[in-house]
Order: structure tokens, then sequence, then C-alpha cells
């Protein structure tokens, strides 16, 4: 499994997580036997889950004429997953980190919502020194 797989399984539990459905992450039920990525995406998920308030705050000071409340629940998990990567996971370049999401926005949401996510996650990007 690639990693941008893994992200992708990752947000689909983020997103999830908004509804409080079920199990919040579990990458035994989606394994292809990579143990790596299976544990990169149990950090995801948990590192979101585990700071959500603070990412959550993260992303109201990072909306520039916009309300928190009017996000689209997908724009909002990917949002989490991206702050989370970005400021908790320091393993990847937030570069990476951003097209990553972008992408998925681009596959998941609305027309928009890749220049949105993309400016939100590079304020954050800017405010960790990247």
């Amino acid at each position: 499994m690639s990693r941008k797989k893994a992200r992708e399984i990752a947000f689909r539990y983020i997103y999830a997580l908004g509804y409080g459905e079920g199990e919040f992450c579990d990458s035994e039920s989606v394994s292809d036997g990579e143990a790596v990525e299976d544990e990169f995406i149990d950090k995801l998920c948990s590192v979101a889950k585990e700071n959500i308030d603070a990412i959550d705050a993260e992303i109201r000071l990072a909306l520039k004429n916009f309300s928190f409340q009017r996000l689209v629940k997908v724009d909002l998990a990917l949002l989490r997953m991206g702050i989370a990567e970005i400021i908790y996971m320091l393993d990847t370049p937030s570069i990476v980190v951003i097209d990553s999401v972008v992408e998925l926005a681009k596959k998941y949401s609305t027309d928009k919502s890749p220049s949105f996510i993309n400016g939100v996650l590079g304020t954050v990007a800017k405010k960790q020194g990247e």
C-alpha cells in the first residue's frame, strides 16, 4: 500500500469521526499486510483524534472571511488530517502532505475545495515555519 492510499484510508476514518460512527480507526480491517503503512494510518488517526480541539483551533485561525461552521464535512476531515500530519507527525515535508490532501479534495469534494484546502494548509505550514 502506498502512503497516498494510506492517507485516503485515514481520511475516511477521520471523516467518520465527524459523525461519531463506530470505531475511529482500525487499519486491520483494511490491511493489505503492509505493517509500515498500517502503523502510519493508526498513528495519523490517533493524532487527529487526540488533538482534535487544537487542530480545529488551527483551522479557525487560518480561515479568512469564512466561518468554521460553514465548512463542508469532507473539507473539515481533510483539513484535520492534513494539519495533524503537518503539526504532529514531522516525518513528511509539509508540501508533500498539502499536495496529497489537495489531491484527495479533488477526488472527494467540491470544485472549489482544492484551492481552499491548499490555502488553509499553506497558512498552517507557514505558521509552523515550513
